[in-house]
Order: C-alpha cells, then sequence, then structure tokens
C-alpha cells in the first residue's frame, strides 16, 4: 500500500508516518510548514531507513490547485492538513481560518475524486459539534446530536464543511471514505511557537520560561475541562483505520479522547508539579478566552473497533516535557 499523509510534517502527521513506516506502508507525506516543522521530515526520512520503507515528501500549500502530476498517486490518503491553534489565534483569525480550510479540503476531496483514489480518511474535531452542548464539565457528545449544526468557531464550521464533503465524496462509489472525529490531541512534535499553541504546550512552555516563585498565568477560569488525547494513541487507531480490511465505513464518525476530561487547572497543576523547584503560583485570568466549558466523546464505536487509550494525561504531558526538553523545543 501506498499512503498520502498531509500535514505530514505535524504532530499526528509524524506519529502517524512513522507507525506506517513500521508497518513497511510506503508513505507520500505532503506539508507546507504552516505549524509541522522541516525537522521532523528529517526524522521521518531517517525512520525510513532504519525501517527500509519508503518516504517520500514534497512542499505543497494545499490551499492552491493541486498539481496532480507533482507525487506518485496513492492507493489512499490520510487528511490531516488544516489551519489550526490556540484559541486567541482561532479567535482572532476566524474569516482566514474558513477560507483556508474550506480551499484545502475542497482541493484535496476534488484531487481524489479526480484520481479515483480508493481510500480515504478525513481528520475532524470535536470542535464541530454545537456550543450550547458543551456547557457541562463532563458533557458526552454524541454524533447525532452534530445537527442542526452551531460550532462556537469558524474553524468548527470548517471541519464540518470538510466531515460534509467526506460523505459526499463517499457516494461517488470510487472512493471509500470515513471521517474520524478527533478530541484535544498534544504530544511529541507539537507546535511550541506561543502565538499559535494549544493549551497544553503553551503552558509548558511558559513554565518552563518563568523563575522561582513567579506566577503561571492561566486563561480562564481553571474548570473549563477537556478530553485530552496523546498523539501516540490517535496514530495507532488511524494506522488501524488505514490497514483495517473492514470497509472504512464502519470507523465514519468514530470519535477519538480521554472517557473522562480534564480540568484546565489540572492540567496546569500537573505542569507546575514537573517544575517543583520553581514554586510557580497559578493565577486564573478570566479575561482571556476560554472556549467551551467542557466535552467528553461517545467512544461506543471506537471501542468496539479496538480504541484503547493507552497514555493517561499524567504519563503523557511528562513525557511531553521530557521530550521537549531533550529536542531543545522548550
Amino acid at each position: 500500500m501506498k499512503a498520502l499523509v498531509t500535514g505530514a510534517a505535524g504532530m499526528i502527521g509524524t506519529a502517524l508516518i512513522k507507525n506506517l513506516l513500521d508497518n513497511s506502508i510506503e508513505v507520500i507525506g505532503v506539508d507546507n510548514f504552516f505549524r509541522g516543522k522541516s525537522s521532523n521530515i528529517d526524522l521521518l526520512k531517517s525512520h525510513a531507513s532504519e525501517t527500509g520503507s519508503n518516504f517520500e515528501f514534497y512542499e505543497c500549500d494545499l490551499s492552491k490547485n493541486i498539481d496532480d502530476t507533482l507525487f506518485p498517486i496513492p492507493d489512499a490518503v490520510v487528511h490531516l492538513a488544516d489551519v489550526v491553534a490556540g484559541i486567541k489565534y482561532v479567535f482572532n483569525n476566524e474569516f482566514e481560518l474558513l477560507n483556508q480550510n474550506l480551499l484545502i479540503d475542497a482541493n484535496v476531496t476534488s484531487y481524489i475524486n479526480k484520481k479515483k483514489i480508493p481510500r480515504y480518511i478525513y481528520v475532524g474535531t470535536a470542535c464541530s459539534f454545537p456550543k450550547h452542548l458543551q456547557n457541562g464539565i463532563n458533557s458526552k457528545l454524541f454524533e447525532e446530536s452534530k445537527f442542526p449544526a452551531a460550532p462556537e468557531s469558524t474553524y468548527g464550521w470548517s471541519k464540518l464543511m470538510g466531515e460534509i464533503l467526506t460523505e459526499q465524496l463517499g457516494k461517488n462509489k470510487n472512493t471509500e471514505t470515513c471521517s474520524i472525529i478527533l478530541h484535544n490531541v498534544y504530544g511529541f512534535y507539537c507546535d511550541f511557537d506561543l502565538s499559535r499553541s494549544q493549551v497544553i504546550p503553551s503552558l509548558i512552555k511558559k513554565a518552563k520560561n518563568l523563575k522561582k516563585g513567579e506566577i503561571l498565568d492561566v486563561w480562564g477560569s481553571g474548570e473549563q475541562s477537556r478530553s485530552f488525547i496523546d498523539a501516540r494513541d490517535v496514530a495507532d487507531f488511524l494506522t488501524s483505520a488505514l490497514l483495517s480490511s473492514k470497509p472504512l465505513k464502519i470507523f465514519d464518525k468514530a470519535q477519538i479522547g480521554d472517557p473522562y476530561a480534564t480540568s484546565i487547572k489540572r492540567v496546569s497543576e500537573i505542569i507546575i508539579k514537573y517544575f517543583d523547584e520553581k514554586k510557580l503560583i497559578l493565577r486564573f485570568n478570566k479575561n482571556e478566552p476560554s472556549g467551551d466549558l467542557g466535552r467528553i466523546p461517545d467512544l461506543t464505536k471506537a471501542r468496539s473497533l479496538g480504541f484503547i487509550q493507552k497514555i493517561k494525561i499524567e504519563d503523557g504531558i511528562k513525557d511531553l516535557i521530557n521530550w521537549a526538553l531533550q529536542a531543545n523545543e522548550i
């Protein structure tokens, strides 16, 4: 099998491609380095050499028309690429995110339709669920409640449209399709740029940069909670879907996340405990955006397909800090 992975240089893309190479899958990676790093591509090339698998990389802006002669035609596509960042960036760039993501998804699905690529996995987000369903600490999201649609941000709207495009592509009969819905992903190879980073890497970097006794400023009340999931667990599930001999449609709308919500306060406490010698002080800033109050996934379908969350939040955060320090990311 030859698989094309968009967003190849990003957090999930890097973890997924390592898995695929370990399984002797030929991989074509595509990225424009909006968030992903060229160092991740170097790592993947090295990993391909070690495993004896084939990895090709192409720098490409998928928001523009795709030159279908640029890379070999794959047997399957896993589409991870989108414009996303931390909550403040999302709300400050709503038009840009909506516009770019609609273009990216339209171009990718048009390419797949034109080339009649047999299998397509679209990666969606819990942000596409209606805002009013995410107003409790452990509000569980069920797929049948997604409509009438009312996402909080244009990012959520753009990813919802990506799901609809995926569904319509599947009706053309040339391509098996599914959308897999992710909750809050963190892990190795994430973006630590404070202007765009998401909550866990942002708090880790802030804590690392503070001196003893200083204040770690946390956005919101700290009571807002999320279903955090390590990128390695996500990559494992995506790998199983791609390699499955079962029809892709059985994976459609499976949600991937932690069955229990973790508050931002708890995340902050885990992080400052790691830097315990600094005796940092938590301060919650309600003047900054905090997003939805809380959400957790309905894992019924994912569990029936073998999903297991192997990495708990405490261990995942510690692993990420250790990795970031060793990799000089913070």
